[in-house]
């Protein structure tokens, strides 16, 4: 009998407990190796930067390019269909040889809102830079596009560093809240997650995967697509209706205005082109906020205490401040968060001469508005702080208006509406930006008196149609209109000489010269010192190129018997604005009678008398 045969088999030995952990950690290693052998080689081949793929907070229907080539006229040119939001610009197809070409970026501001690209820094910028260097061919393309926010303006970009690009000036930070966007899946995301994912969006190898799989992408991550163009929220009927007092998603907003912002920097680093970035202000005076609510959570019988407080101060604004001002601090005291009592309350310290404390509820306003239509301060920090950071020049635009108004609070003085600034400022912020290029090294100018500068500006300004000024008012009616600006117009109208003041300079720029002199009548009724003001507001006038505007506001001020105080300071003003209207019968007959006065080396911190002092040796020697 044969036995049966039995088959023993061995037992695989268990893996060691040191084989379990290296094994998997070389396989890991290898892994991490070859997607970094796969990271160097897209380096060296440069391709896959994370900064080509447009955003990791939002997608895009489409992308069509902003300029295209026109053959027959050597020129690229705006496109058609991108006129709707861009004005019209064209530049060389080959840059010349001695070219040095300028793209600005940003918003309704860059563009020159509430009038056109002709006075908007940009060209304010060229024609200075070519006055003061006459090495250069200078080019400045205007890519300001109407309630375009800075997420959009990343394709824009990566098309203009295509285009022998000297200089980037990046201009942005009020249209962040016009577009609907959700932060849903940023907003569910741990700190540990987020910080993974930043870094792994860093790595080419992933920017190629996420274009490849783009769609699929948007669908899972629940990235907002928007379409080609803006749509704004104030677009629409309802679209007033759709702001409601949000923190979480305005925070949303200001992280995606940052990664927008540092994507622009890196671009621009990794082409190797110079970028300016410029910090905006806005209007904080004239411009209450555009819709105010309450917490949502906040008890029913404080809100009715609120509401008691805030309505008994309402009725006392007017009339007096100081008693109005006890009743809105008890509604703060109740629920402090509200911008319309934050703008009441500044409104109040802003008559009682207060200035400090009011700019700090101006801000407050502003910053807790539920429509925001201007840039939070939180923001231009931001700015600040990525310019610090990347060392990239900055032009400091608020800093510039504090500077630029007595008591550190911008309003109409400043401003045509909420943000767009008046000629004057933009011609302000050119300047700054020809500072900042020339502190770059990037290019060489010359030295420029206030007078050149003057004489650019009035040459400039002689060539706008007849029109042109008060087109720029009826376009800052329909954009109120379109804010729905009616809503508020007991916050708007003017309380005080002060605003009385202001209102008129801003009526005068639209020539709206009847109600511009009304106004300037009713501020000299309640203030005597508002006549000096308001001659000061012509020398600035003056300043910026406009000696007939300048001209008109003088002879008024003459006719209407006000010059008490300031004869003299009027005297050198009908002098000079005669000089450089060239009405040489005029200026001399003013220097026959005050020459003593007109050629005095005491000009009493006087613009108009120093002027004078400057203006009458040129007139003497047969010239302006």
């Amino acid at each position: 009998m044969t036995k049966p045969t039995t088959t023993i088999r061995k037992s695989k030995k268990p893996l060691r407990g040191w084989r379990r952990i290296v094994f998997p950690l070389m396989a890991v290693v290898a892994g991490v190796a070859f997607v970094g052998l796969i990271e160097v080689v897209l380096v060296v081949a440069d391709v896959g930067r994370p900064q080509d793929y447009v955003d990791p907070f939002v997608g895009f229907s489409a992308i069509h390019p902003l300029f295209g080539p026109v053959a027959e006229d050597e020129v690229y040119r705006t496109e058609a269909s991108r006129l709707r939001y861009f004005e019209s610009q064209e530049f060389a197809l080959e840059k010349p040889s001695n070219g040095f070409r300028m793209f600005f970026l940003g918003g309704s501001t860059v563009r020159g809102r509430p009038y056109q690209v002709t006075t908007a820094f940009p060209s304010w910028l060229q024609l200075e830079l070519q006055a003061r260097n006459s090495e250069h061919t200078f080019e400045a393309v205007n890519c300001g596009g109407l309630s375009y926010a800075s997420y959009r303006l990343i394709p824009i970009l990566k098309e203009v560093l295509k285009y022998q690009t000297d200089l980037v000036v990046v201009a942005t930070g009020h249209n962040e809240f016009l577009e609907d966007r959700t932060y849903q899946e940023i907003k569910q995301q741990n700190p540990f997650a987020r910080w993974f994912q930043e870094q792994a969006y860093s790595l080419r190898t992933v920017t190629l995967a996420r274009e490849a799989f783009g769609a699929k992408r948007d669908k899972e991550e629940g990235v907002t697509v928007l379409p080609e163009e803006v749509t704004a929220a104030l677009d629409s009927r309802t679209g007033y209706a759709s702001y409601h007092y949000d923190r979480e998603w305005q925070a949303g907003v200001i992280e995606h205005f940052e990664q927008s912002l540092r994507t622009m920097v890196d671009m621009c680093q990794d082409a190797d082109v110079p970028l300016i970035l410029v910090k905006l202000g806005a209007n904080l005076r004239d411009c209450p906020p555009f819709k105010s609510e309450l917490r949502p959570d906040i008890e029913p019988e404080n809100e009715l205490a609120w509401y008691e407080e805030f309505s008994r101060g309402t009725e006392l604004d007017e009339r007096s401040p100081s008693r109005a001002l006890e009743h809105y601090r008890a509604a703060e005291a109740i629920e402090g968060e509200h911008s319309l009592l934050a703008f009441r309350i500044a409104r109040c310290l802003d008559r009682l001469g207060r200035p400090v404390e009011a700019g700090l509820y101006y801000r407050r306003a502003k910053d807790w508005d539920v429509c925001p239509l201007r840039i939070f301060d939180s923001m231009q920090e931001i700015v600040e702080r990525i310019a610090e950071e990347t060392d990239t020049p900055l032009v400091d635009v608020r800093q510039l208006l504090v500077d630029a108004n007595s008591d550190g609070i911008p309003g109409y003085d400043l401003f045509m509406d909420h943000v767009h600034p008046t000629i004057g400022v933009h011609q302000k912020i050119a300047a700054s930006l020809a500072d900042a290029i020339a502190a770059s090294g990037l290019v060489q100018l010359d030295e420029f008196s206030s007078f050149e500068r003057r004489m650019l500006y009035r040459n400039h300004i002689r060539a706008l149609e007849s029109s042109y000024f008060s087109n720029g008012g009826r376009r800052v009616q329909w954009l109120e209109g379109w804010a729905q600006r009616q809503r508020l117009i007991e916050e708007t109208g003017p309380v005080d000489e002060r605003g009385l003041e202001d209102y008129g300079h801003r009526c005068f720029d639209f020539e709206d010269l009847p109600t511009a002199f009304d106004a300037y009548e009713a501020a000299c009724e309640m203030d005597p010192n508002s006549p000096r003001r308001i001659l000061d507001h012509a020398f600035e006038l003056f300043q910026q190129g406009r000696p007939g505007d300048a001209s008109l506001i003088v002879q008024w001020i003459r006719h209407a018997n006000l010059h008490d105080g300031i004869d003299a300071d009027l005297t050198a003003a009908e002098f000079v604005v005669a000089v450089e209207l060239e009405e040489a019968s005029v200026a001399t007959a003013v220097l026959n009678e005050h020459r003593e006065l007109l050629s005095s080396r005491d000009t009493r911190d006087s613009s108009w008398l120093a002027t004078a002092a400057e203006t009458l040796p040129r007139f003497e020697a047969g010239g302006e």
